[in-house]
């Protein structure tokens, strides 16, 4: 299943190739990450990480992300990706079908969202 990280963006604080690209570097082994040629897409970047497997995009707007893996895999994901967004500004993650949403806080633990996402 598919998920999405969207910045509700109070503060106008955007996401950029760089943020992303650093916090694969920091807490990723093995990863790809590349530039999307195509303009009529709604994604700047797309990314594939190796170990665990997730693969995911960052759109254009610099205001989400969008990512696919195992469940728990995930949600270790979206809880390091909160470290690299400013308090000020929340994090809604939900699935892609919108069956299951939440607001990511900063002591978001994985057992909080199995609880949510069950």
């Amino acid at each position: 299943m598919g998920y999405i990280a969207l910045i509700d963006n109070n503060q106008k604080w955007v996401l950029t190739p760089n943020h992303l690209f650093d916090f694969f570097d920091k807490n990723y082994r093995a990863f790809s990450f590349s530039k999307i040629e195509d303009v009529n897409r709604p994604y700047s970047y797309e990314w594939d990480i190796k170990e665990p497997r997730i693969e995911g995009f960052l759109h254009k707007k610099g205001d989400s992300v969008h990512f696919d893996g195992a469940l728990d895999d995930c949600f270790d994901f979206v809880i390091k990706f909160r470290q690299i967004i400013p308090l000020s500004e929340n994090i809604l993650f939900f699935d892609s079908s919108y069956n299951f949403n939440t607001i990511i806080e900063e002591n978001t633990t994985i057992e909080n969202l199995k609880q949510i996402f069950k």
